[in-house]
């Protein structure tokens, strides 16, 4: 296990700067999409909560339990229709953007996390084997702490 510990803590010596580069680069792409993409969902979501609420107000009863096929082609029904067509297809796209998004932030973070240790142990005399597994072990906690949010969205 130590042969282990002291292949990887090489490899931290000799390549801290690219993770710490890829980990900029990953949390840059985060903050784009947050800055860029989230808005755009954003007004998707409010377009079609307003279409919603025009029809389920219009209509007096929820958009669940109405059928927008049997109403008379006017602008209730098109209301109607595109409220549930974003709320189908809004869901699964938020889904998979908030997915991206953290696994990116999370990935982010470990790499530049490990490229803070390989820049301790360039620069100092520690004993690697200990210090390595103390890395693995705040990784795995990491990953569990960061995993709900994997869950939640």
């Amino acid at each position: 296990m130590d042969n282990i510990f002291l292949k990887i803590g090489s490899l931290l010596k000799c390549r801290y700067s690219a993770l710490f580069k890829g980990g900029g680069v990953l949390i840059g792409l985060v903050l784009f999409a947050w800055s860029d993409t989230l808005f755009k969902l954003i007004e998707l979501e409010d377009k079609q909560n307003s279409s919603k609420f025009f029809t389920e107000v219009t209509m007096g009863v929820s958009l669940d339990s109405l059928d927008c096929n049997k109403l008379t082609p006017t602008n209730l029904a098109i209301n109607c229709a595109s409220a549930i067509y974003y709320e189908k297809i809004l869901e699964p796209i938020k889904t998979l953007f908030f997915l991206i998004t953290n696994i990116f932030l999370v990935l982010g973070f470990n790499m530049m996390l490990l490229s803070i240790f390989g820049l301790i142990f360039e620069h100092s005399g520690v004993k690697l084997s200990y210090v390595l597994s103390s890395i693995l072990f705040t990784l795995v906690v990491n990953v569990l702490v960061f995993h709900p949010l994997y869950l939640s969205n």
